[in-house]
Protein backbone atom coordinates (compact mmCIF):
# COMPACT_ATOMS: atom_id res chain seq x y z
CA UNK A 1 0.00 0.00 0.00
CA UNK A 2 1.48 3.72 -0.84
CA UNK A 3 2.75 5.46 2.08
CA UNK A 4 1.66 9.30 2.52
CA UNK A 5 3.17 11.95 4.32
CA UNK A 6 2.48 15.55 5.31
CA UNK A 7 4.77 16.77 2.39
CA UNK A 8 1.99 15.17 0.14
CA UNK A 9 -0.74 17.11 1.76
CA UNK A 10 1.15 20.12 1.40
CA UNK A 11 1.71 19.62 -2.09
CA UNK A 12 -1.63 20.21 -2.94
CA UNK A 13 -2.01 23.35 -1.51
CA UNK A 14 -4.65 25.27 1.21
CA UNK A 15 -4.02 22.78 3.94
CA UNK A 16 -4.06 23.91 7.63
CA UNK A 17 -2.80 21.90 11.13
CA UNK A 18 -0.60 19.82 9.42
CA UNK A 19 1.21 17.78 11.47
CA UNK A 20 5.19 17.13 10.71
CA UNK A 21 4.87 13.73 13.01
CA UNK A 22 2.78 10.99 10.86
CA UNK A 23 2.47 8.58 7.62
CA UNK A 24 -0.58 7.05 6.32
CA UNK A 25 -0.77 3.64 4.65
CA UNK A 26 -3.62 4.40 1.96
CA UNK A 27 -6.56 6.31 1.65
CA UNK A 28 -10.16 5.55 2.59
CA UNK A 29 -13.38 7.62 2.67
CA UNK A 30 -15.56 5.12 4.37
CA UNK A 31 -15.87 5.55 8.09
CA UNK A 32 -17.00 1.99 8.54
CA UNK A 33 -13.29 0.34 7.41
CA UNK A 34 -10.90 3.02 7.51
CA UNK A 35 -7.81 0.71 9.13
CA UNK A 36 -6.06 3.36 11.93
CA UNK A 37 -3.26 3.51 9.67
CA UNK A 38 -4.66 5.45 6.38
CA UNK A 39 -5.53 8.70 6.33
CA UNK A 40 -9.38 9.71 6.21
CA UNK A 41 -11.05 12.07 3.97
CA UNK A 42 -14.32 13.27 5.50
CA UNK A 43 -16.61 13.85 2.08
CA UNK A 44 -19.43 15.88 1.81
CA UNK A 45 -22.56 14.95 -0.32
CA UNK A 46 -25.95 15.90 -1.12
CA UNK A 47 -27.22 12.99 0.91
CA UNK A 48 -24.44 12.71 3.85
CA UNK A 49 -21.86 14.59 5.44
CA UNK A 50 -18.68 12.19 6.88
CA UNK A 51 -17.96 15.00 9.12
CA UNK A 52 -20.36 13.57 11.65
CA UNK A 53 -18.02 10.74 12.11
CA UNK A 54 -14.74 12.59 12.08
CA UNK A 55 -15.05 12.60 16.31
CA UNK A 56 -15.06 8.63 15.83
CA UNK A 57 -12.88 8.02 13.67
CA UNK A 58 -9.91 10.19 14.78
CA UNK A 59 -10.56 9.15 18.24
CA UNK A 60 -9.87 5.49 16.79
CA UNK A 61 -6.50 6.15 16.49
CA UNK A 62 -6.26 7.25 12.60
CA UNK A 63 -3.06 9.09 11.47
CA UNK A 64 -4.57 12.29 9.65
CA UNK A 65 -8.34 12.70 9.02
CA UNK A 66 -9.09 15.62 6.37
CA UNK A 67 -11.84 17.95 7.02
CA UNK A 68 -13.78 20.52 5.59
CA UNK A 69 -13.08 24.32 6.44
CA UNK A 70 -16.64 24.63 7.40
CA UNK A 71 -15.52 21.74 10.34
CA UNK A 72 -12.77 24.11 11.69
CA UNK A 73 -14.85 26.02 14.23
CA UNK A 74 -15.05 22.30 16.59
CA UNK A 75 -10.85 22.12 15.93
CA UNK A 76 -10.49 24.00 18.77
CA UNK A 77 -12.14 21.48 20.87
CA UNK A 78 -9.51 18.54 19.68
CA UNK A 79 -6.26 20.11 19.57
CA UNK A 80 -5.13 16.76 20.18
CA UNK A 81 -6.60 14.96 17.38
CA UNK A 82 -4.62 14.48 14.00
CA UNK A 83 -7.07 17.32 11.96
CA UNK A 84 -5.71 18.73 8.81
CA UNK A 85 -8.41 21.53 7.12
CA UNK A 86 -8.94 21.88 3.65
CA UNK A 87 -11.63 23.88 1.63
CA UNK A 88 -13.02 21.60 -0.22
CA UNK A 89 -12.25 17.34 0.75
CA UNK A 90 -12.99 15.98 -2.27
CA UNK A 91 -11.07 18.77 -4.45
CA UNK A 92 -8.23 17.71 -1.82
CA UNK A 93 -8.62 13.95 -2.28
CA UNK A 94 -8.59 14.68 -6.49
CA UNK A 95 -5.57 16.97 -6.42
CA UNK A 96 -3.44 14.19 -4.05
CA UNK A 97 -4.84 11.59 -6.48
CA UNK A 98 -3.45 13.56 -9.56
CA UNK A 99 -0.21 13.99 -7.63
CA UNK A 100 0.29 10.29 -7.07
CA UNK A 101 -0.52 9.48 -10.95
CA UNK A 102 2.22 12.17 -11.74
CA UNK A 103 4.51 10.07 -9.96
CA UNK A 104 4.10 6.44 -11.20
CA UNK A 105 5.94 5.42 -13.59
CA UNK A 106 2.41 3.59 -14.94
CA UNK A 107 0.78 3.46 -18.08
CA UNK A 108 -2.29 4.06 -17.51
CA UNK A 109 -5.32 2.85 -19.79
CA UNK A 110 -8.50 5.29 -19.28
CA UNK A 111 -11.99 3.26 -20.39
CA UNK A 112 -15.33 4.74 -20.78
CA UNK A 113 -18.72 4.22 -22.82
CA UNK A 114 -21.89 3.68 -22.34
CA UNK A 115 -21.96 -0.04 -22.04
CA UNK A 116 -19.10 -2.63 -21.55
CA UNK A 117 -16.91 -0.26 -20.02
CA UNK A 118 -16.95 -2.64 -17.08
CA UNK A 119 -16.14 -5.76 -19.34
CA UNK A 120 -13.90 -3.99 -21.00
CA UNK A 121 -11.81 -3.00 -18.29
CA UNK A 122 -11.56 -6.50 -16.92
CA UNK A 123 -10.78 -7.98 -19.78
CA UNK A 124 -7.98 -5.79 -20.24
CA UNK A 125 -6.81 -6.47 -16.63
CA UNK A 126 -6.69 -10.30 -16.84
CA UNK A 127 -4.63 -9.81 -20.59
CA UNK A 128 -2.09 -6.77 -19.19
CA UNK A 129 -1.55 -9.29 -16.07
CA UNK A 130 0.22 -12.32 -18.26
CA UNK A 131 2.78 -9.81 -18.88
CA UNK A 132 2.78 -6.61 -16.88
CA UNK A 133 2.48 -5.92 -13.05
CA UNK A 134 -1.22 -4.52 -13.53
CA UNK A 135 -3.76 -2.85 -11.33
CA UNK A 136 -7.17 -1.90 -11.72
CA UNK A 137 -10.59 0.01 -10.88
CA UNK A 138 -12.26 -2.53 -8.20
CA UNK A 139 -15.75 -3.37 -8.83
CA UNK A 140 -17.13 -0.26 -10.82
CA UNK A 141 -15.79 2.67 -8.90
CA UNK A 142 -15.48 4.72 -11.71
CA UNK A 143 -17.21 8.25 -10.58
CA UNK A 144 -15.32 11.47 -8.64
CA UNK A 145 -14.78 9.68 -5.54
CA UNK A 146 -14.09 6.62 -6.66
CA UNK A 147 -11.21 7.14 -9.61
CA UNK A 148 -9.19 9.03 -7.43
CA UNK A 149 -9.33 6.34 -4.05
CA UNK A 150 -7.90 4.24 -7.29
CA UNK A 151 -5.07 6.29 -8.32
CA UNK A 152 -4.21 6.26 -4.48
CA UNK A 153 -3.75 2.73 -4.30
CA UNK A 154 -1.42 2.39 -7.36
CA UNK A 155 2.26 1.32 -6.04
CA UNK A 156 5.46 2.06 -7.12
CA UNK A 157 6.28 -0.95 -9.19
CA UNK A 158 2.65 -1.22 -11.15
CA UNK A 159 3.62 -1.06 -14.86
CA UNK A 160 -0.20 -0.81 -16.17
CA UNK A 161 -3.22 1.18 -14.78
CA UNK A 162 -6.78 0.23 -16.51
CA UNK A 163 -9.02 2.79 -14.81
CA UNK A 164 -12.77 2.76 -15.43
CA UNK A 165 -14.65 6.46 -15.96
CA UNK A 166 -17.94 6.15 -15.61
CA UNK A 167 -20.08 9.75 -16.21
CA UNK A 168 -23.22 11.28 -14.95
CA UNK A 169 -23.52 14.22 -16.19
CA UNK A 170 -21.32 16.32 -19.03
CA UNK A 171 -18.10 17.27 -17.90
CA UNK A 172 -17.52 14.58 -16.20
CA UNK A 173 -14.89 12.88 -18.48
CA UNK A 174 -13.01 15.73 -18.70
CA UNK A 175 -12.96 16.51 -14.82
CA UNK A 176 -11.55 12.91 -14.36
CA UNK A 177 -8.93 13.55 -17.03
CA UNK A 178 -7.70 16.32 -15.23
CA UNK A 179 -6.82 13.29 -12.52
CA UNK A 180 -5.87 10.39 -14.33
CA UNK A 181 -3.82 11.68 -17.82
CA UNK A 182 -4.31 8.40 -19.35
CA UNK A 183 -1.97 7.48 -21.89
CA UNK A 184 -4.49 5.17 -23.43
CA UNK A 185 -8.27 5.89 -24.10
CA UNK A 186 -11.01 3.57 -25.15
CA UNK A 187 -14.71 4.72 -25.60
CA UNK A 188 -16.19 1.31 -25.90
CA UNK A 189 -19.31 2.86 -27.47
CA UNK A 190 -21.70 5.82 -27.39
CA UNK A 191 -25.74 5.07 -26.19
CA UNK A 192 -28.57 5.98 -24.61
CA UNK A 193 -27.87 4.84 -21.00
CA UNK A 194 -28.70 7.70 -18.49
CA UNK A 195 -29.40 9.47 -21.06
CA UNK A 196 -32.11 11.87 -19.07
CA UNK A 197 -28.84 13.15 -17.40
CA UNK A 198 -27.30 14.54 -21.04
CA UNK A 199 -30.54 15.53 -23.06
CA UNK A 200 -29.23 13.54 -26.21
CA UNK A 201 -27.20 11.00 -27.59
CA UNK A 202 -24.84 13.56 -28.91
CA UNK A 203 -24.27 15.42 -25.62
CA UNK A 204 -23.17 11.85 -24.25
CA UNK A 205 -20.93 11.51 -27.03
CA UNK A 206 -19.32 14.98 -26.38
CA UNK A 207 -18.87 14.01 -22.66
CA UNK A 208 -17.43 10.28 -23.20
CA UNK A 209 -14.82 11.84 -26.78
CA UNK A 210 -13.42 14.33 -24.08
CA UNK A 211 -11.75 11.01 -23.12
CA UNK A 212 -9.67 11.04 -26.64
CA UNK A 213 -8.97 15.10 -26.43
CA UNK A 214 -7.48 14.84 -22.90
CA UNK A 215 -5.04 12.04 -23.10
CA UNK A 216 -1.40 12.80 -22.33
CA UNK A 217 0.82 14.02 -24.89
CA UNK A 218 2.03 11.36 -27.84
CA UNK A 219 -1.53 9.46 -26.05
CA UNK A 220 -3.39 6.57 -27.82
CA UNK A 221 -6.40 6.65 -29.08
CA UNK A 222 -8.43 3.27 -29.51
CA UNK A 223 -11.36 3.71 -31.20
CA UNK A 224 -14.10 1.70 -32.26
CA UNK A 225 -14.75 2.93 -35.77
CA UNK A 226 -18.75 0.40 -36.08
CA UNK A 227 -20.07 3.39 -33.98
CA UNK A 228 -21.66 5.97 -35.60
CA UNK A 229 -20.83 8.39 -32.83
CA UNK A 230 -17.07 7.50 -32.83
CA UNK A 231 -16.04 7.34 -36.40
CA UNK A 232 -14.97 11.00 -36.39
CA UNK A 233 -12.79 10.54 -33.49
CA UNK A 234 -10.28 9.22 -35.96
CA UNK A 235 -10.02 12.41 -37.64
CA UNK A 236 -8.39 14.37 -34.38
CA UNK A 237 -4.60 14.85 -34.67
CA UNK A 238 -2.30 11.71 -32.68
CA UNK A 239 -2.03 8.60 -32.48
CA UNK A 240 -4.53 6.11 -33.25
CA UNK A 241 -5.79 2.38 -33.46
CA UNK A 242 -8.70 1.25 -34.99
CA UNK A 243 -10.97 -1.70 -33.87
CA UNK A 244 -14.69 -3.15 -35.49
CA UNK A 245 -16.11 -5.56 -37.30
CA UNK A 246 -15.97 -4.02 -40.30
CA UNK A 247 -13.58 -3.94 -43.27
CA UNK A 248 -11.91 -0.58 -42.65
CA UNK A 249 -10.53 -1.42 -38.81
CA UNK A 250 -6.70 -1.89 -38.35
CA UNK A 251 -8.03 -4.90 -35.93
CA UNK A 252 -11.29 -6.43 -37.57
CA UNK A 253 -12.96 -10.03 -35.42
CA UNK A 254 -15.52 -11.84 -37.35
CA UNK A 255 -17.66 -14.52 -35.80
CA UNK A 256 -16.94 -17.75 -36.55
CA UNK A 257 -18.90 -20.04 -34.34
CA UNK A 258 -21.60 -19.38 -31.42
CA UNK A 259 -21.93 -22.72 -28.81
CA UNK A 260 -24.62 -23.90 -27.27
CA UNK A 261 -24.35 -21.33 -24.62
CA UNK A 262 -24.15 -17.95 -26.51
CA UNK A 263 -19.82 -18.17 -25.82
CA UNK A 264 -18.52 -16.57 -29.68
CA UNK A 265 -15.40 -17.63 -31.50
CA UNK A 266 -13.50 -14.45 -32.38
CA UNK A 267 -11.54 -14.53 -35.50
CA UNK A 268 -9.43 -11.35 -35.62
CA UNK A 269 -7.21 -9.76 -37.96
CA UNK A 270 -4.57 -6.88 -38.28
CA UNK A 271 -4.31 -5.13 -41.05
CA UNK A 272 -6.11 -7.71 -42.93
CA UNK A 273 -3.76 -10.92 -41.72
CA UNK A 274 -5.20 -13.09 -39.31
CA UNK A 275 -3.65 -13.12 -36.19
CA UNK A 276 -5.05 -14.89 -33.77
CA UNK A 277 -8.64 -17.09 -32.43
CA UNK A 278 -10.53 -16.84 -29.30
CA UNK A 279 -13.06 -18.76 -28.15
CA UNK A 280 -14.83 -17.13 -25.22
CA UNK A 281 -15.78 -18.58 -21.87
CA UNK A 282 -18.29 -16.12 -21.49
CA UNK A 283 -21.74 -15.15 -22.93
CA UNK A 284 -22.92 -12.79 -25.63
CA UNK A 285 -22.37 -11.62 -29.15
CA UNK A 286 -21.29 -8.01 -28.16
CA UNK A 287 -18.20 -9.74 -26.29
CA UNK A 288 -16.46 -9.43 -29.62
CA UNK A 289 -15.98 -5.41 -29.32
CA UNK A 290 -14.94 -5.96 -25.44
CA UNK A 291 -12.33 -8.30 -26.88
CA UNK A 292 -11.03 -6.39 -29.74
CA UNK A 293 -10.34 -3.01 -27.60
CA UNK A 294 -8.71 -5.37 -25.40
CA UNK A 295 -5.87 -7.03 -28.46
CA UNK A 296 -5.91 -3.53 -29.87
CA UNK A 297 -4.31 -2.43 -26.98
CA UNK A 298 -2.53 -5.43 -26.09
CA UNK A 299 -1.02 -5.74 -29.69
CA UNK A 300 0.26 -2.56 -29.27
CA UNK A 301 1.80 -2.73 -25.89
CA UNK A 302 3.39 -5.25 -27.24
CA UNK A 303 2.25 -8.36 -25.98
CA UNK A 304 2.65 -12.23 -27.45
CA UNK A 305 -0.68 -13.61 -29.20
CA UNK A 306 -0.39 -16.83 -27.14
CA UNK A 307 -0.23 -14.63 -23.71
CA UNK A 308 -3.68 -12.39 -25.53
CA UNK A 309 -5.40 -15.40 -26.14
CA UNK A 310 -4.84 -17.64 -23.10
CA UNK A 311 -5.79 -14.69 -20.92
CA UNK A 312 -9.35 -14.03 -22.85
CA UNK A 313 -10.17 -17.88 -22.87
CA UNK A 314 -9.82 -18.00 -19.11
CA UNK A 315 -11.63 -14.98 -18.39
CA UNK A 316 -15.20 -15.06 -16.88
CA UNK A 317 -17.04 -12.19 -15.76
CA UNK A 318 -18.10 -10.70 -12.59
CA UNK A 319 -21.01 -12.75 -10.50
CA UNK A 320 -22.82 -9.37 -11.02
CA UNK A 321 -23.16 -9.80 -14.74
CA UNK A 322 -24.75 -11.99 -17.41
CA UNK A 323 -24.91 -15.75 -15.87
CA UNK A 324 -26.62 -18.88 -16.88
CA UNK A 325 -28.30 -20.76 -14.22
CA UNK A 326 -30.26 -24.08 -14.94
CA UNK A 327 -32.54 -26.03 -12.91
CA UNK A 328 -34.95 -28.90 -13.59
CA UNK A 329 -33.96 -28.64 -17.68
CA UNK A 330 -34.56 -24.77 -17.39
CA UNK A 331 -31.96 -22.27 -18.61
CA UNK A 332 -32.20 -18.66 -16.81
CA UNK A 333 -29.78 -15.78 -18.60
CA UNK A 334 -29.82 -13.58 -15.46
CA UNK A 335 -28.97 -10.43 -16.90
CA UNK A 336 -30.87 -7.98 -14.38
CA UNK A 337 -27.55 -5.45 -13.34
CA UNK A 338 -29.05 -3.19 -15.14
CA UNK A 339 -30.66 -2.57 -18.59
CA UNK A 340 -30.39 0.44 -21.12
CA UNK A 341 -31.51 0.23 -25.22
CA UNK A 342 -27.96 -0.87 -26.19
CA UNK A 343 -27.96 -3.83 -23.60
CA UNK A 344 -31.03 -4.56 -23.83
CA UNK A 345 -30.72 -5.41 -27.61
CA UNK A 346 -27.58 -7.29 -27.13
CA UNK A 347 -29.19 -9.38 -24.57
CA UNK A 348 -32.01 -10.30 -26.84
CA UNK A 349 -29.50 -11.30 -29.32
CA UNK A 350 -27.89 -13.31 -27.19
CA UNK A 351 -30.72 -15.26 -26.61
CA UNK A 352 -31.39 -15.85 -29.76
CA UNK A 353 -27.91 -17.04 -30.16
CA UNK A 354 -28.41 -20.04 -27.72
CA UNK A 355 -29.31 -23.35 -29.08
CA UNK A 356 -32.68 -25.19 -27.15
CA UNK A 357 -34.66 -27.51 -27.69
CA UNK A 358 -37.38 -25.47 -26.24
CA UNK A 359 -38.25 -21.64 -26.56
CA UNK A 360 -36.24 -18.27 -26.61
CA UNK A 361 -38.43 -16.36 -24.04
CA UNK A 362 -38.04 -12.68 -22.54
CA UNK A 363 -38.79 -11.63 -19.33
CA UNK A 364 -38.47 -7.84 -19.49
CA UNK A 365 -38.67 -4.72 -17.30
CA UNK A 366 -38.44 -0.84 -17.41
CA UNK A 367 -35.04 0.77 -18.35
CA UNK A 368 -34.91 3.75 -16.47
CA UNK A 369 -33.25 7.23 -16.56
CA UNK A 370 -34.52 7.53 -20.48
CA UNK A 371 -36.06 10.91 -19.82
CA UNK A 372 -38.28 12.07 -22.69
CA UNK A 373 -37.20 8.87 -24.69
CA UNK A 374 -38.61 6.89 -21.83
CA UNK A 375 -42.19 5.56 -23.79
CA UNK A 376 -39.98 5.36 -27.55
CA UNK A 377 -37.70 3.00 -26.42
CA UNK A 378 -39.56 0.98 -24.56
CA UNK A 379 -42.16 0.23 -27.76
CA UNK A 380 -38.43 -0.11 -29.71
CA UNK A 381 -37.78 -2.32 -26.95
CA UNK A 382 -41.05 -4.37 -27.78
CA UNK A 383 -40.58 -4.30 -31.85
CA UNK A 384 -37.04 -5.33 -31.52
CA UNK A 385 -38.51 -8.57 -29.41
CA UNK A 386 -40.88 -9.09 -32.54
CA UNK A 387 -37.95 -8.15 -35.36
CA UNK A 388 -35.61 -11.24 -33.49
CA UNK A 389 -38.81 -13.97 -33.41
CA UNK A 390 -38.59 -14.17 -29.49
CA UNK A 391 -40.97 -17.06 -28.59
CA UNK A 392 -42.96 -15.35 -25.90
CA UNK A 393 -42.44 -11.85 -24.22
CA UNK A 394 -43.30 -11.09 -21.00
CA UNK A 395 -43.16 -7.67 -19.70
CA UNK A 396 -43.87 -5.66 -15.94
CA UNK A 397 -43.54 -2.18 -14.86
CA UNK A 398 -45.22 1.09 -16.15
CA UNK A 399 -42.87 1.98 -19.22
CA UNK A 400 -42.32 -1.79 -19.92
CA UNK A 401 -46.13 -1.62 -21.17
CA UNK A 402 -44.89 0.55 -23.87
CA UNK A 403 -43.45 -2.43 -25.63
CA UNK A 404 -46.63 -4.11 -26.05
CA UNK A 405 -47.55 -1.82 -28.56
CA UNK A 406 -44.12 -2.06 -30.15
CA UNK A 407 -44.16 -6.14 -30.35
CA UNK A 408 -46.66 -6.33 -33.33
CA UNK A 409 -47.77 -9.45 -34.92
CA UNK A 410 -46.24 -11.07 -31.50
CA UNK A 411 -48.69 -13.73 -30.58
CA UNK A 412 -47.47 -14.63 -27.21
CA UNK A 413 -47.10 -11.33 -25.40
CA UNK A 414 -48.15 -10.61 -21.95
CA UNK A 415 -47.92 -7.49 -19.50
CA UNK A 416 -48.11 -7.75 -15.93
CA UNK A 417 -49.00 -5.08 -13.55
CA UNK A 418 -48.09 -7.17 -10.47
CA UNK A 419 -45.00 -8.60 -10.63
CA UNK A 420 -46.27 -11.49 -8.15
CA UNK A 421 -48.60 -12.27 -11.04
CA UNK A 422 -46.07 -12.06 -13.09
CA UNK A 423 -44.20 -14.81 -11.04
CA UNK A 424 -46.91 -17.04 -11.18
CA UNK A 425 -47.85 -17.42 -15.06
CA UNK A 426 -44.01 -17.93 -15.50
CA UNK A 427 -43.76 -20.79 -12.80
CA UNK A 428 -46.85 -22.42 -14.83
CA UNK A 429 -45.52 -21.12 -18.38
CA UNK A 430 -42.01 -22.13 -18.48
CA UNK A 431 -40.89 -26.05 -19.56
CA UNK A 432 -37.51 -27.80 -19.35
CA UNK A 433 -36.09 -26.87 -22.37
CA UNK A 434 -36.96 -23.23 -22.51
CA UNK A 435 -34.53 -20.55 -22.12
CA UNK A 436 -35.54 -17.40 -20.03
CA UNK A 437 -33.87 -14.48 -20.50
CA UNK A 438 -34.34 -11.94 -17.69
CA UNK A 439 -33.13 -8.20 -17.93
CA UNK A 440 -34.49 -5.06 -16.38
CA UNK A 441 -32.75 -2.17 -15.39
CA UNK A 442 -31.53 -2.14 -11.49
CA UNK A 443 -34.33 -0.65 -10.00
CA UNK A 444 -36.73 -3.10 -11.05
CA UNK A 445 -35.30 -6.45 -9.26
CA UNK A 446 -35.45 -8.14 -11.54
CA UNK A 447 -33.36 -10.82 -9.53
CA UNK A 448 -36.35 -11.28 -7.88
CA UNK A 449 -37.96 -13.23 -10.79
CA UNK A 450 -35.11 -15.08 -11.60
CA UNK A 451 -35.22 -16.59 -8.32
CA UNK A 452 -38.71 -17.55 -8.10
CA UNK A 453 -38.26 -19.58 -11.52
CA UNK A 454 -35.32 -21.38 -10.16
CA UNK A 455 -36.91 -22.16 -6.59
Amino acid sequence: MPVFTPADLKAIGECRNILDTWSASGVSTDSRDVQTSQMFFALQGARFDAHAFVRDVALRGIVCVVTAEAFARYASAWEKLPLVIVQDTLNALQRLAENHRQKSRAKVIGVTGSNGKTTTKEMLKAVMSKTFITQATEGNLNNEIGVPLTLLKLEADTQVAVIEMGADRPGDIETLCRIVRPDFGIVTNIGKAHIERFGSVEAVAETKTALYRHLIDHGVRFVNTDDPFLRDQTELAGDLVTYGMKQSAQFRGTIHEVSDKGCITLGIEEDKSPVMHIRLGVPGLHHAYNVLAAVAVAKHMPMPDEAIVQALEAYRQPSNRVSFKEKNGITVMDDTYNANPNSMRAAMDTLMSIKTSGRKIAVLADMLELGAMADSEHTDMGAYAAEKKVDALYLTGPLAAHAMNGAQGMKNKFYFEDKARLIEMLKEAVKPGDVVLVKGSRGMKMEDIVQAILA
